[in-house]
C-alpha cells in the first residue's frame, strides 16, 4: 500500500461525546507516530468561512448540508487525500460519524475503531473540557447525543449508532488513561504496529 504516497494504516476514531476520542488520537499519535485529521476541524473551518456560530447544532446541519452536497463520505475523502499528498504513514481520521464515511476508511484498507463510556461520566468530562461547543445542561447533552447518534435526517446525516455498531473495534473509557492506553497497546499488538522509536534522553 506505498504506492501513491497512500498511507500503510488508517485508523478511522467514531464515538459518543466525551467518550475519549481525543485521547485517543493523542495517544496513537505520541507513541504510535500516527498523524490525526479531524472532520471536526473541516467543520468549523466551513461555519467560520459562512460566519455561523460554532456550537454542535450549527455543526452537524452544515456538516450534513455538505455531505448532502458533496457525497455522504466528503469529508474523509477529502482528509484521505491530504494524506496522500502529505504523504503521511500512519493516519487517523478523527471522527467518523457516517456509514459512508466508514466505509470509505475500509476502502484506504483501514479500520474503524469506536470509544464509548458511561453517559453520566461523558458529561463530566465535556464540562470539564470547556471547549465552545460543550457548556450545555445534561438535558441538552443528551439532546445532542440523541440528534447524532440517528440518522433521522437522512441517507447523508449522521448515525452514530450504525457506525459504531459495525465498528471492527469497540474501546469501553470508564476507567483510568493508563487503562485506555493499556488497551491501545493490545490493539496495536494485535495489529502488528510497532511503537514509534523513542529517544534515548
Amino acid at each position: 500500500m506505498e504506492h501513491g504516497g497512500t498511507p500503510s494504516i488508517v485508523v478511522g476514531i467514531t464515538g459518543t461525546m466525551g467518550a475519549g476520542k481525543g485521547e485517543v488520537s493523542r495517544y496513537l499519535a505520541q507513541r504510535y507516530g500516527f498523524t490525526p485529521l479531524f472532520v471536526r476541524d473541516a467543520i468549523k473551518e466551513a461555519l467560520q468561512a459562512r460566519g455561523l456560530p460554532v456550537d454542535r447544532d450549527h455543526m452537524r446541519e452544515l456538516a450534513n448540508q455538505l455531505r448532502a452536497q458533496h457525497g455522504a463520505d466528503w469529508f474523509v475523502r477529502t482528509l484521505l487525500d491530504r494524506a496522500r499528498q502529505q504523504r503521511l504513514d500512519r493516519v487517523i481520521i478523527d471522527s467518523i460519524r457516517a456509514p459512508a464515511e466508514a466505509e470509505a476508511v475500509r476502502e484506504a484498507g483501514g479500520i474503524i475503531l469506536a470509544v464509548d463510556a458511561d453517559r453520566r461520566l461523558r458529561y463530566e468530562r465535556v464540562r470539564a473540557r470547556a471547549s465552545e461547543t460543550d457548556q450545555v445542561s445534561f438535558e441538552e447533552f443528551v439532546r445532542q447525543e440523541e440528534a447524532e447518534l440517528t440518522g433521522a435526517a437522512g441517507p447523508n446525516a449522521q448515525n452514530l449508532a450504525a457506525v459504531m455498531e459495525d465498528a471492527d473495534v469497540l474501546l469501553e473509557n470508564d476507567g483510568s488513561l493508563d487503562a485506555l492506553h493499556v488497551k491501545l497497546d493490545q490493539l496495536m499488538a494485535q495489529l502488528r504496529i510497532a511503537p514509534q522509536a523513542q529517544s534515548s534522553s
